[in-house]
């Protein structure tokens, strides 16, 4: 029996970045099948074409809400091809379990890791799915008779050290940039994101094991020398922090590779910036959201624009660089709003190495998300997330105009530093 598994990737949806990560969602799921249930007939492609080539007898797909209306795709174009049994897992599922596709058979809620184990337990055992057995599998949504059936929940794998370092062997494509996760979830709930919802519980994985993994990291690592944290917040806790730079100074791998991390602006000190400067960590990502310090409280950030204007100036004072996202829409947002957020950006504009600046779009699960449905913009059974205007104070018209200066402004102020640092490393690593 063969296990495929492919991470669905909306080419309309998705950016570049997104291409540049390895699935390690499905490679911990990879690795951990193999560890717990000695099951290794394991392939991961990034085409579906080429994983029906591979002939499966049973494949997972994994898909956020940005991707579902391609996994959907992905789905019916196996169906078409095989006769075999498809699972679905990911935070949209997870979070909107009875928007199972048609042509997709069971739905993983939650963390896959068990869930997956338990699954080929029983199709390796019983060469099938039936009702009766999937009832006692927990974390998974099911139909029976053509009802969908979700069974109880699942908890959260905990320590999170039981888990195998990603299998990074499976990957079939050798151009992603070389990434690590030392945590699951996020500890906060900031009203647009979903992750609280999808990850409902935040953990991290031991000092001692993210020595081992970024120890093995470095060893192996081919073409450019850099390793890209994950963590939605890394530098969470400063204790756990030092220990790892600690290790990264006593064993020069500061010298080695360089890192980049997600920071937060609330927790964001010269301590901190000090210790990631140590780690040779050379870029950071700031959800900056907002100029504004109400939309900041609107979205529930926890944070200042003094934050964010702390965060900018000891980055660019420590010689880091430093990319900060910014989401406009708000449906309390004004044109006051957007021009403070506006002025902020071109304030600082030479001391941002890239600038991300996003509509906001409504995710499920998220305050966002039930504002949205309130207002009959959108159900729980959309398979696809539209990009809607959500402010009330701001006509189409004029938003439409605000999005060109705000894209005009990145062009012009920031971008510029970023276009040209990216061809300077294209030419030299190719």
């Amino acid at each position: 029996m063969k296990l495929g598994l492919i991470q669905a990737l909306d080419p309309e949806k998705s950016d570049i970045f997104d291409y540049e990560y390895p699935p390690l969602g499905l490679l911990y799921i990879a690795s951990y099948i193999k560890k717990y249930l000695n099951f290794n007939k394991i392939v991961l492609k990034s085409e579906v074409e080429d994983l029906i080539k591979e002939k499966p007898d049973i494949i997972g797909i994994s898909s956020n809400s940005f991707n579902f209306k391609e996994a959907i795709r992905i789905s019916e174009f196996i169906k078409e091809n095989l006769s075999i049994p498809l699972i679905i897992g990911g935070a949209h599922i997870t979070i909107l379990p009875y928007s199972l596709p048609e042509t997709i058979d069971i739905g993983v809620i939650g963390e896959g890791e068990e869930t997956m184990k338990a699954l080929l337990e029983v199709y390796i055992k019983k060469g099938k799915f039936t009702p009766k057995n999937l009832s006692k599998i927990k974390g998974i949504v099911y139909r029976e008779k053509g009802i969908k059936k979700l069974t109880i929940q699942r908890e959260p794998l905990d320590p999170l050290d039981m888990i195998p370092p990603p299998d990074r062997n499976l990957n079939d494509d050798t151009t992603y940039t070389t990434c690590i996760i030392t945590s699951r979830g996020c500890p906060y709930k900031c009203s647009f994101c979903s992750l609280s919802s999808a990850c409902q519980k935040f953990r991290t994985f031991s000092t001692d094991y993210v020595k081992k993994e970024l120890s093995s990291l470095v060893k192996n690592l081919e073409g450019y020398p850099h390793v890209r944290i994950l963590d939605d917040v890394f530098a969470l806790n400063i204790k756990r922090l030092k220990e790892i730079k600690n290790f990264i100074l006593e064993n020069s791998i500061e010298k080695q590779v360089s890192f980049d991390c997600s920071i937060r602006a609330d927790l964001f000190t010269e301590e901190i910036c000090k210790i990631l400067k140590e780690m040779n960590v050379t870029r950071v990502l700031l959800g900056a959201e907002s100029g504004s310090d109400k939309i900041l409280k609107y979205y529930r950030k926890g944070q200042t624009v003094q934050d964010n204007q702390r965060v900018i100036d000891l980055c660019f004072h420590y010689g880091i660089e430093l990319t900060a996202s910014f989401i406009i829409g708000a449906p309390v947002e004004t044109e006051e709003d957007l021009l403070e957020t506006y002025n902020f950006i071109k304030k600082n504009s030479s001391k941002f190495w890239n600038v991300h600046i996003d509509p906001l779009d409504p995710l499920p699960g998220t305050e966002i998300w039930n504002y949205a449905r309130n207002k009959g913009l959108v159900s729980d059974f959309d398979e696809d997330i539209k990009c809607l205007k959500l402010s009330e104070y701001i006509k189409e018209e004029k938003f439409i105009e605000c999005l060109k200066a705000f894209d005009y402004l990145v062009s012009m102020e920031v971008e510029k530093h970023f276009t040209l640092a990216r061809e300077l490393m294209n030419d030299v690593y190719g």
